[in-house]
């Protein structure tokens, strides 16, 4: 202190300090800007951190549940996949059963048909027209 100031006496360094903040206020002023500034942009800085940590949680969050969904639907369309598959399957047996069933009633139709007499006449009563028989002329 005895450098800066010179003298010991405390008058006399309340005087030099003063003489020396009149010339020198503009640095003075600036330092004061300077650490008010610094300490704005660290605590905007620590709040945009707090957001951008914030707003990262957030994402990771939605990638979880976007992966889940994506699984979920994938399992979904396989279920359908398969439901479908053994439907056609039981839908093609059906068929195959009832195209069994029809092959036979109609070789059975046509066996009975062979030795029936009045098969024309049948027919004919059936569709509603008049049966004319034309082998007796």
């Amino acid at each position: 202190m005895l450098l800066f100031f010179g003298s010991t006496d405390p008058q006399i360094k309340m005087k030099k300090a003063f003489d020396w903040l009149k010339r020198r206020w503009k640095a003075l002023i600036a330092f004061v800007v300077l650490v008010i500034s610094s300490f704005v942009f660290y605590l905007k800085g620590k709040g945009q951190k707090d957001v951008l940590d914030q707003a990262n949680k957030s994402h990771a969050e939605e990638n979880k549940a976007n992966e889940n969904a994506l699984r979920d639907l994938e399992d979904g369309l396989n279920d359908i996949r398969e439901k479908e598959r053994k439907d056609i399957e039981d839908l093609n047996k059906a068929h195959d059963e009832a195209v069994a069933e029809l092959e036979e009633r109609k070789k059975e139709l046509i066996d009975k048909s062979k030795d029936d007499e009045d098969l024309a006449k049948k027919i004919a009563d059936k569709l509603g027209v008049e049966f004319v028989d034309t082998s007796k002329k």
